[in-house]
């Protein structure tokens, strides 16, 4: 009789640590609420998605990660890169994604491409957010296996000094984000004028800031998406620097 308890209370405690390791170990399922841009873990929220087109086709996008209240906490951002075709006639664009964590402004440079799932997967699988917000550990874990950049627990728009220019290509970490041009030209009163248009990798136009030669106080910028135009102060040394800083803030590039 003994016995036989013994062996009916040993079956009850492997059916519960099986039940139990079952529940842990099983796959969660991911979806996506198009209507509300929610990430649905198993049916619960789990946080917001905006889709942005990258360029007009919009083949190609860049995903903000946003929580119930929309502020952002991680952004998708396509950020391909040079490499030589199959033939090694030319170099071509490569598939990469820039991921930011925007509070801590960590970032972690992947070369592959993510597409809806692919970004919903990454995110669920890390425990990136936990609680409608970003979970430190786990950003820091993230960025450590993946040779990221730890941030400063500072927003984004310090990022000025990880831009380089060489030649006519705007460059982070080693790898090209935009291309541009300069060239001298006069307003309409006569005033020499400073011009510089910023096109992508792709070769769309991203923006076309202009400012006075002489005594230059603000660039004058038009974007091309959206058709505004803005005034940015003109401080040098580093004024394209800082003016290439500001389209990326504004994630124009």
């Amino acid at each position: 009789m003994k016995k036989a308890l013994k062996l009916l209370l040993l079956f009850i405690i492997c059916s519960l640590s099986f039940k139990g390791f079952s529940q842990k170990n099983r796959k969660q399922k991911v979806d996506y609420d198009k209507e509300r841009q929610y990430i649905l873990v198993d049916g619960n929220y789990y946080a917001k998605m905006e889709k942005q087109n990258y360029n007009k086709i919009g083949l190609i996008k860049n995903y903000s990660i946003r929580n119930k209240e929309d502020k952002e906490l991680i952004f998708f951002k396509y950020s391909p890169y040079q490499d030589w075709n199959r033939e090694r006639t030319q170099k071509v664009n490569k598939e990469a994604y820039t991921i930011t964590f925007i509070n801590g402004g960590g970032n972690v440079y992947m070369k592959k491409n993510f597409g809806e799932k692919g970004v919903m997967k990454l995110i669920t699988k890390n425990n990136l957010i936990q609680n409608d917000k970003i979970d430190s550990e786990s950003e820091n874990r993230f960025i450590a296996i993946n040779n990221g950049r730890k941030g400063t627990d500072k927003k984004v728009d310090n990022r000025v000094s990880d831009i380089e220019i060489e030649a006519n290509e705007i460059v982070i970490d080693g790898s090209p984000i935009a291309k541009f041009s300069e060239k001298n030209m006069k307003a309409e009163d006569g005033t020499d004028l400073l011009k510089i248009s910023i096109y992508n990798t792709i070769g769309e136009k991203v923006a076309t800031a202009t400012a006075p030669v002489k005594a230059a106080s603000e660039w004058l910028v038009v974007t091309d998406s959206d058709g505004r135009t803005s005034e940015i102060l003109y401080e040098t040394p580093g004024a394209k620097k800082k003016l290439f800083n500001w389209l990326l803030i504004k994630k124009y590039l």
